[in-house]
């Protein structure tokens, strides 16, 4: 006996089921990615389906299939390569997202403890010496993540992380935002003007260091404010 062919709830594609497929009832993982919310409130079944634990739709006729999104063409070529720091924060934000979004990066590994971003080699890539650094198929090098984030996002096949509409990417926009100016940026001072790893790198001012630690914790009470009210 064959076995049954389920339709997708998100592209509408049918495709035998199978107890082995990851992704059940979807047909790939980009589907159900897209789908995820409507899936996981049960709210988007297909009459029958074998892997619907809760039973049957008793709706008739089930809920229509949702129109595919569009699909970045898939780009070729090796992975491109990333100039990172495993300890860095800004490298491990664009790491972080490609893993999420499923782009393939071939990581270059640049150790700041030994200076190995000012070298002469590493400052003709990023005159700047900071990490990370993505250098693109054509040699174009792009040098800041919130930058590397959105080209990784638009080239990467599946649904985007930034969001689909104005007001979604604005919201993307405004925590992204916030979080590197409020919240990134005086722990950063925190970092550089108290820990021994900076004395004798720059001239540290402790009391700065101390008054960007309280501006820290009052950010961070801000923000889970933020995450409960679910926006």
């Amino acid at each position: 006996m064959s076995a049954p062919a389920i339709p997708c709830p998100t592209c509408g594609t049918a495709a035998p089921w199978s107890r082995d497929n990851p992704w059940r009832p979807f047909c790939s993982e980009r589907c159900k990615l897209v789908d995820l919310g409507d899936w996981l409130a049960g709210n988007h079944r297909i009459p029958g389906d074998p892997a619907d634990i809760d039973g049957p739709d008793t709706t008739p006729g089930g809920l229509p299939p949702r129109p595919p999104p569009p699909h970045p063409a898939p780009r070729p070529g090796p992975p491109v390569k990333l100039y990172s720091n495993a300890f860095a924060p800004s490298p491990r934000r664009v790491r972080m997202f490609a893993a999420e979004r499923g782009a393939a990066l071939e990581i270059v590994e640049v150790d700041l403890a030994a200076g190995a971003n000012r070298t002469a080699d590493y400052l003709a890539l990023n005159p700047t010496g900071d990490v990370p650094a993505l250098v693109l198929d054509d040699g174009t090098v792009l040098t800041e993540s919130m930058a590397i984030i959105r080209w990784l996002d638009a080239t990467t096949p599946g649904p985007s992380l930034l969001g689909n509409t104005p007001l979604e990417r604005a919201r993307v926009d405004e925590i992204a935002e916030r979080l590197m100016y409020r919240l990134y940026l005086p722990t950063a001072h925190v970092f550089r003007n108290t820990h021994k790893y900076w004395a004798g790198r720059i001239t540290q001012v402790p009391e700065w260091g101390e008054f960007s630690r309280g501006a820290v914790l009052a950010e961070r009470a801000a923000l889970e404010a933020v995450l409960a009210d679910g926006r």
